[in-house]
């Protein structure tokens, strides 16, 4: 193995490890539940990524002088082990989208996604069941590309949804942050379906398949420079009190809150995190979110910031954007 080669694994673990530590650092400093989904996405779409880098091409790079047989085992193999990762990564992209849009996901999108699931494992035994035992290395590669091209169209219509269905926020900042990261990952999911890949590995074979890793690693930057920038113009790490001149018992009137659900609404208004609501009523983290849930759906709002914005009066966060049913 080249140094040049050995240096571009070393960029492509950093940049993939990289840009996944720092999407949950923002989570965390942010605690925006958009995070969330994009959050499980990156985690999901690294592993299959790094499984790909340190796995099948590993493997093949050891085993380069090896039999057809061999090699269409080692795709085999990798197939059923970066595939489950690859569909974890397109139901949280799926998530991600909806939640840019501040609605819950569709039904239909779901049952799709199902489908489309399924269909990927049918390939899968098909190819296994018909190719584990000969020398056809070509039409066993064939299907694995089919696959992979198939996911990629599948994350360019997502984000096209996403991008369409931003045009219904009301809130504009939201509205554009929603816009910036559909559009990104359209942009680069539609060039990862243009770009010859087969071609760049057959005239770099020692370094399949890291181009493709590097390219589909930085189409996450975009994205995440958008969230932190949306976060950071806003200058909100946590509420401010808010209870200023308007009656805070006004914009729950009505809902159905419980009294323990109104005590932690007026916690949230002054500016309380989850683990400071923990530690004053002496609740679990995981007692204090189920709460945040319930509060959420009753009071039509996605996030504890729209809880904070309907007490201000403010008409963004009326109960159009409802919260994201999908847990």
């Amino acid at each position: 193995m080249s140094v040049f080669t050995i240096v571009l694994y070393g960029v492509s673990l950093g940049l993939g490890a990289g840009l996944l530590i720092l999407a949950l650092r923002f989570r965390r400093k942010y605690r925006d539940e958009d995070f969330a989904p994009l959050a499980y996405f990156l985690a999901a779409f690294t592993i299959s990524g790094f499984l790909n880098l340190f796995g099948r091409a590993l493997a093949f790079a050891l085993l380069h002088a090896s039999t057809p047989e061999s090699q269409t085992t080692i795709n085999l193999m990798f197939g059923f082990l970066i595939f489950p990762f690859m569909l974890t990564a397109v139901y949280c992209f799926l998530l991600l989208m909806g939640a840019l849009r501040g609605a819950a996901v569709p039904v239909k999108a779901r049952r799709a996604f199902y489908a489309f699931s399924a269909l990927v494992v049918l390939v899968l035994v098909y190819v296994t069941t018909r190719y584990s035992d000969t020398r056809q290395v070509g039409p066993a590669a064939g299907f694995f590309g089919a696959i992979n091209a198939g996911i990629l169209a599948v994350y360019v219509a997502l984000s096209l949804w996403g991008y369409v269905g931003a045009a219904k926020v009301h809130d504009p900042r939201r509205r554009r942050l929603a816009r910036r990261v559909s559009a990104s990952y359209a942009l680069f999911f539609g060039l990862s379906l243009a770009v010859p890949w087969a071609w760049i590995h057959r005239r770099l074979p020692g370094v399949r398949p890291l181009p493709m890793i590097l390219f589909y690693f930085s189409s996450n930057v975009p994205a995440l420079l958008a969230f932190r920038g949306y976060w950071r113009r806003r200058s909100v790490a946590r509420p401010e009190p808010a209870t200023e001149g308007r009656d805070p018992n006004a914009a729950f009137a009505g809902r159905g809150l419980t009294p323990r659900e109104l005590e932690i609404v007026g916690l949230i208004l002054q500016g309380q995190s989850n683990k400071d609501i923990e530690r004053t009523l002496f609740i679990s983290v995981h007692t204090v979110k189920n709460h945040l849930y319930k509060i959420y759906q009753k009071m039509g709002v996605r996030s504890r910031f729209q809880v904070v914005a309907m007490v201000r009066g403010d008409e963004n966060s009326s109960p159009g954007n409802g919260p994201d049913q999908t847990g």
